[in-house]
């Protein structure tokens, strides 16, 4: 498995997409799996704005990972935000016949990543709720990249400035050092 980090708006659901197409791999994205559930109970977390419990998120990402079973790599993006779903990533990994065996974290600019954000025009990207959403992010997700380098996971820090081609084929170096493509 190779799992994607990254701000709101750094690009790596895009450049996860882009790997596992030019891979072949599979793309899970737990947002999408949340957004597509018909599961009653996690529309209501969803539409009430909170948090769904990590046992049920967990459950989405371990069906998607038996749907992938055919294919050589998975690629997960949004997945992981807390302590508890990188534990079980990692130990549950190999029900799956999986485990992590990159990190690829997409940073950019806290500035630029705002100028990205406003530009794309959601109601929700305003500057206060932007600066929120990256104080958030960071409060949740550096205690987890903690975790996994405690766990010995390799962790790639690729810089997300510039084309998307060009942050792909920063990214494709990493893999290839990994001697995953």
């Amino acid at each position: 498995m190779i799992v994607f980090f990254g701000q709101p708006g750094a690009g790596k659901t895009t450049q996860g997409k882009m790997l596992a197409a030019s891979q072949g791999w599979c793309w899970i994205s737990a947002g999408q799996l949340l957004r597509g559930t018909d599961d009653p109970e996690i529309r209501k977390f969803i539409e009430s704005g909170e948090l769904v419990p990590y046992e049920k998120v967990c459950k989405l990402v371990g069906g998607a990972l038996d749907d992938c079973s055919g294919v050589e790599h998975v690629i997960i993006d949004g997945f992981a935000r807390r302590i508890e779903q990188a534990s079980w990533l990692i130990e549950k990994g190999a029900n799956y016949n999986r485990k992590i065996e990159l990190i690829i974290v997409v940073n950019i600019p806290k500035q630029e990543l705002i100028k990205r954000l406003m530009l794309r025009g959601r109601k929700d990207d305003i500057k206060q709720i932007i600066k929120n959403r990256l104080d958030i992010y960071e409060k949740q997700t550096y205690p987890v990249l903690d975790y996994f380098e405690k766990q010995n996971v390799k962790i790639a820090y690729i810089d997300g400035s510039g084309t998307q081609e060009q942050v792909h084929e920063r990214i494709m170096e990493e893999v290839k050092k990994c001697k995953l493509a």
